[in-house]
């Protein structure tokens, strides 16, 4: 029972995040429609950004061990839900500071594109 309520609870945590990166891109896309989508979209990825540099980890990713590890002690997600999965789907060896770069860099280039987007469009 206390494995099932744990499991249902990380995988409510797991389609959080996923939705939260959804919401993202969702958002940066219909920003070219509507520039209250591109506010949005800042705001949403500057406390995306903001968790990562002044935390140095995603709360989502943090919460999600948290309760798989009530499950398993020994799961580990590296501090990486992004490095984890595309591991698992792409059978990779992605690292977690791959994933950090890479996020980072996708991060600045939601900056720019939003502000392209706000004020040349």
């Amino acid at each position: 029972m206390k494995r099932e309520f744990w499991g249902t609870l990380a995988g409510l945590v797991t389609l959080g995040h996923i939705l939260w990166a959804a919401l993202i891109f969702l958002m940066g896309g219909l920003g070219f429609l509507n520039d209250k989508y591109v506010f949005i979209f800042l705001v949403l990825i500057t406390l995306s950004l903001g968790a990562e540099l002044f935390l140095g980890y995603c709360p989502f990713t943090r919460v999600e061990q948290y309760l798989r590890r009530k499950i398993n002690p020994r799961y580990n997600l590296k501090n990486s839900f992004v490095a984890y999965h595309i591991n698992r789907i792409f059978k990779t060896k992605f690292t977690p500071d791959d994933s950090d770069r890479l996020l980072i860099k996708l991060y600045i280039l939601g900056y720019f594109v939003s502000l392209w987007v706000l004020f040349l469009l």
